[in-house]
């Protein structure tokens, strides 16, 4: 039993009570910051730290939710703060409900759900008094936070990992782009005008009275675009404008000249339209300079805006006239390959820091609803199949870390079969199940005519790259390689192999040497099974020396085997020249 099972069977036996949040807190308004002086207090609105105050509105634990704006981002304080009146702090009764405890129970309600404005997102006191939350006893409340705190301790090293990446990449993405003098070497650089790589241009204006909610055409803005659209425009009205005036291409970079200026998106060729002045893009044919390029190149570009008027401004001639060094295409697209990469280990959710991020904050999401819906058994067996799967990815990677190590000293590993793949079995297909489900699909089985195949049945069983092996009887530890969707029957095993670590052909031609090895034939009926499979060694070398190898032992089968390449081939021209031959001087025919 866990020591949180324990402590529900201790302090909760007859269940946990819900309170509206009234009963064990009190909501609190903000106030103006401006007659403060600066000092180290922050000053909290709904989006995060405005500043910084030489006084603070209250100096305890507290959460703070927003009333106005991002009403679903919630902030937990444990030091002295200042806030505004778009935020609301609370005043905890600590002996019902730890400060930490009432945070994460109100990241669980999701606030946005009690949004009561059409417009701008708004929460009142009113409404957020009324929602109740799960309160048990503060020793119950104390281990829930333990647990729920070590997801999101480990999100924020995750996260400050990710900032120092972010540094990191922009330090050599500026490095890269400075073209005057990397390294104490000067590099001969051709510089252009981007008003010589094309025409800054930009949409005609859009009156406020064209918008309308009924709009299908997203309007954007300035500090909106390529995120949520300010406004809509009408399709037939989109239409006549993009015929009409400018408009950009696919790919064009539309660049920021009011507000953030300089802040760039590529513009993906989705209909939109955008505010005419304020957002501009140069009219590139890329005969010079690609538009990638050219993405990277803003980022760092010094632009000067000019400040006459009532807000700073790039206007076209301001554009037009910054410099940008031509490269060759080759320079050109290398260092934007090495920039995206570096671009998509600070950014892409898929990848790297941010996918970690992201995986963590849904483990913690998950496991925060599983302890705050209090079944014990329920969190306990997910929590132990949890445990059990991060094992297997501990070892998992520690042995892929060591083979790469000796692929990398030795030239190869030592690898068994069940350390690089996944196996699995086929299962039960009759000749009677052939019969009556004729179809495309091939069924493999253990025969090594016409390549295993028994026939072809409507259904499938596996679709992708595989090998499969004959588990009984004559043929066993015979090895196919199989692509495309196809069955197998039970006297068949199945290997999935791990592509980040190994070629399946390489596994193929490996296992038709090591596999009969394993073959056990002394009960009179010889077996290899997924137990005795899993155990298979092979000498495993780097995937590139496996493709050489492959690459090799392929063209040797097609020489040996292929009805239309190599001896075979030449011994069918050879049959066919036979037979003209043949025919020709048996005719007996006078020419």
């Amino acid at each position: 039993m866990s020591k949180f099972e324990k402590l529900i069977n201790e302090y909760c036996p007859d269940g946990v009570k819900y309170l509206p949040l009234e009963k064990i807190l009190k909501i609190k308004n903000g106030s103006d910051y401006k007659h403060l002086s600066s000092g180290d207090v922050p000053v909290y609105g709904s989006g995060g730290i405005m500043t910084y105050v030489d006084k603070f509105s209250y100096d305890k634990p507290s959460v703070l939710i927003p009333r106005k704006g991002s009403i679903d981002k919630l902030y937990y304080v444990d030091t002295p703060f200042w806030n505004v009146d778009t935020i609301f702090y609370t005043e905890i009764n600590e002996t019902s409900a730890i400060p930490r405890y009432v945070y994460h129970c109100l990241l669980r309600e999701h606030l946005e759900q009690y949004n009561t404005a059409g417009g701008v997102p708004s929460l009142t006191q009113k409404v957020l008094n009324k929602v109740t939350i799960p309160v048990p006893p503060i020793e119950v409340q104390r281990d829930i936070v333990r647990i729920l705190d070590n997801f999101t301790e480990l999100t924020a090293e995750l996260t400050a990992e990710l900032t120092a990446r972010k540094k990191q990449y922009e330090y050599y993405r500026d490095q890269l782009l400075n073209f005057e003098k990397i390294g104490g070497v000067e590099r001969n650089i051709v510089w252009r005008t981007l008003g010589d790589i094309g025409k800054v241009s930009m949409c005609k204006r859009i009156l406020k009275e064209e918008t309308t909610p009924e709009g299908e055409i997203p309007f954007y803005k300035i500090g909106t675009f390529g995120k949520q659209a300010d406004a809509y425009i009408s399709r037939a009205l989109f239409e006549r404008y993009k015929s009409q005036y400018s408009y950009p291409k696919k790919g064009d970079v539309l660049i920021s000249a009011a507000g953030t200026i300089g802040r760039t998106v590529v513009f993906d060729g989705e209909p939109a339209y955008f505010q005419d002045s304020n957002i501009v893009w140069v009219d590139n044919d890329e005969s010079q300079v690609t538009n990638e390029f050219l993405f990277y190149w803003y980022q760092t570009n010094p632009w000067k805006a000019s400040t006459g008027g009532t807000i700073e401004r790039l206007y076209n001639d301001n554009i037009s006239r910054a410099k940008v060094p031509v490269l060759p295409k080759k320079q050109q697209k290398r260092l934007v390959h090495v920039l995206k990469n570096f671009d998509a280990i600070c950014s892409d959710l898929n990848i790297g820091l941010p996918a970690e991020i992201e995986a963590r904050n849904k483990q913690y999401a998950y496991y925060r609803d599983l302890l705050l819906s209090f079944d014990c058994s329920q969190f306990v067996n997910a929590e132990r199949e949890r445990e059990r799967e991060r094992e297997r990815e501990r070892a998992g990677a520690r042995r892929e870390d060591e083979i790469k190590l000796l692929q990398y000293v030795f030239g190869y590993a030592r690898v068994s079969v069940g350390e690089i793949s996944s196996i699995s079995r086929g299962k039960v297909i009759s000749k009677d199940d052939i019969k009556e489900h004729s179809g495309d699909y091939p069924v493999y089985s253990s025969q090594t005519e016409n390549n295993g195949e028994l026939g072809k049945i409507d259904s499938y069983m596996f679709d992708g790259e595989y090998l499969t092996w004959t588990t009984d009887g004559a043929n066993a530890g015979t090895v196919f390689y199989r692509t495309g969707k196809f069955n197998v029957t039970n006297v068949c095993g199945l290997i999935k192999v791990d592509k980040e670590i190994a070629n399946t052909k390489y596994l193929m031609y490996s296992l038709q040497i090591e596999a009969p090895k394993y073959v056990n034939s002394g009960m009179g009926n010889p077996k290899l099974m997924s137990n005795v499979m899993e155990r298979v060694s092979i000498n495993l070398p780097s995937k590139e020396e496996q493709k050489r190898i492959v690459s090799t032992l392929d063209r040797f089968e097609t020489l040996c085997n292929d009805i239309t390449e190599g001896l075979p081939a030449e011994i069918e021209a050879r049959q066919k020249q036979y037979e003209y031959y043949r025919d020709r001087l048996l005719s007996f025919k006078e020419n």
